[in-house]
């Protein structure tokens, strides 16, 4: 698309040449072509350069020099051919600018889980270190449809998403903003996804009880109800099948909706087998805890009478883990950092901002283990 013909011609014009600072023509452009940019996708081309050193009364070097600063500010792209094209929103990089974390909360919950906190607050530290700010939104009582209208009201710049509504996702998407999301799979969409390793993390986990002699492996937890569960679980059967093993159908434990009574119903019928397992791989810190309490309902110990492997964020390893075993006596666990994910977020946005026509990617976080009884390292 070509800039309009009949654009009023904005800024002095002179025959004269001065040359003021590269900073100050980049201000001189930002502010008479970039402050009233629309809140939908660019459109509009900046002037050639060499109008833009007329109408400055700067050389042309002079210009390109600002439209780099530009650029590198993420208010422009170059389209070769074309020219400069703004950016939707392109004073929405001021300090203070927000970024919308959108999160869909589960109707039957009600609350915010505790790796989305985790997020909210990795995401508003990371942006505050750049000199922005998150508003953390729960899209549970607003209809999709009007979440960009939401959106231009807070002048959000850019929306990283932890939803699975697809029509939230699309939404979003159509939003003229740049969308990136975290922790959750962006469907069919063409959209950046930050995940956990989840098939590297239970591969690991399933690793390291099979290098402690464990055959009998259960498998406590969804196996195919979300994309994190089925990927958590062929990792795992990665690990035994590269070792001509199977994980054993017979104690593959899935628990039903419901809740912690759910929970401890699934664990008991798994531990109360007369074959039981004597390891668990318990992908979920909520399934941990749940398996911990069962098996000392039942006199077992975790760590003599049953090993497991639990999962956690680091925070939850310590707030959740070492609270209900004891520091010092918590179970293996593959923990991750939502301050990694935040920030790679973040940067993915600012480049998508910078490259809306970029090839979209999914980034994983990576996952360490930690042995059991081990002290956080």
């Amino acid at each position: 698309m070509k800039r309009s013909a009949n654009r009023t011609a904005i800024g002095p014009l002179s025959g004269t040449r001065r040359s003021p600072s590269t900073v100050k023509v980049a201000e001189n452009i930002r502010r008479h072509y970039l402050a009233e940019q629309p809140a939908g996708p660019a459109t509009e081309y900046l002037p050639g350069e060499r109008e833009l050193a007329e109408r400055y009364g700067v050389a042309r070097v002079t210009v390109r020099r600002a439209l780099r600063k530009l650029t590198g500010e993420g208010l422009i792209r170059v389209e070769p051919g074309r020219g400069y094209r703004a950016l939707p929103a392109a004073n929405g990089l001021r300090p203070g600018s927000p970024v919308a974390y959108v999160v869909a909360i589960d109707p039957l919950i009600d609350v915010w889980t505790s790796t989305s906190l985790e997020l909210s607050a990795a995401i508003q530290r990371v942006l505050v270190d750049l000199g922005w700010h998150a508003l953390a939104m729960s899209s549970r009582d607003i209809a999709p449809e009007e979440l960009p209208a939401r959106l231009v009201q807070a002048g959000v710049w850019g929306v990283i998403m932890d939803t699975n509504n697809d029509r939230t996702r699309r939404a979003l998407a159509a939003s003229g903003r740049p969308c990136v999301c975290v922790d959750s799979f962006p469907g069919s969409l063409d959209i950046d996804c930050i995940l956990q390793d989840n098939h590297g993390g239970a591969r690991l986990a399933a690793e390291y009880l099979l290098d402690r002699g464990h055959r009998r492996i259960g498998w406590f937890g969804d196996v195919g109800r979300s994309d994190h569960s089925l990927e958590r679980f062929t990792g795992a059967q990665a690990a035994f099948l590269k070792r001509g093993l199977e994980l054993p159908r017979e104690l593959i434990a899935e628990p039903a909706d419901g809740g912690d009574a759910a929970l401890d119903a699934a664990a008991r019928t798994l531990l109360s087998r007369p074959d039981r397992p004597t390891a668990v791989l318990a992908m979920w810190t909520s399934h941990a805890v749940a398996l911990a309490r069962v098996a000392r309902a039942l006199g077992l110990e975790i760590g003599r009478d049953l090993d497991m492997v639990a999962w956690s964020t680091e925070l939850g390893y310590r707030a959740q883990l070492e609270r209900e075993f004891g520091a010092g006596r918590a179970p293996a666990a593959v923990i991750w950092n939502p301050e990694e994910m935040a920030r790679l977020a973040v940067a993915r946005l600012h480049w998508r901002l910078r490259e809306p026509g970029m090839a979209s990617l999914r980034i994983t976080v990576p996952l360490r283990l930690i042995p059991a009884g081990s002290a956080r390292g």
